[in-house]
């Protein structure tokens, strides 16, 4: 995989925060990097959950997906991941797809 500067500087961010929220690494990996706008996305195989992280002018946040009062999608900052994954309203699907026994980005690293 061919990880820009800012991939990899992302990917240490989520890293810290995943552990600093005393979150399993092996349990996680990257589910969508960005072409042009700039919003990670990471998933969570046990509990189909996700979050995002958004990249704005060299700024690294955490953030989630919404929906505003007319139906259409917005980003939303968020402090800590769990609040990311607490707020996030889109559907949640199945994301597990035989990754077992394959490490994750975060393991790589």
């Amino acid at each position: 995989m061919n990880l820009t500067k800012v991939d990899r500087k992302v990917l240490n961010f989520v890293k810290n925060k995943l552990i600093e929220s005393g979150f399993n690494l092996d349990k996680w990996d990257l589910k969508e990097i960005p072409l042009e706008d700039g919003v990670y996305t990471f998933q969570n195989f046990d509990d189909t959950v996700e979050f995002s992280v958004f990249v704005t002018e060299g700024k690294i946040s955490l953030g989630y997906s919404d929906l505003d009062d007319k139906g259409y999608l917005i980003d939303k900052e968020a402090d800590t991941i769990q609040e990311a994954i607490e707020n996030t309203k889109m559907e949640k699907h199945g994301w597990h797809s035989g990754h077992d026994d394959c490490p994750t980005i975060f393991n790589i690293l």
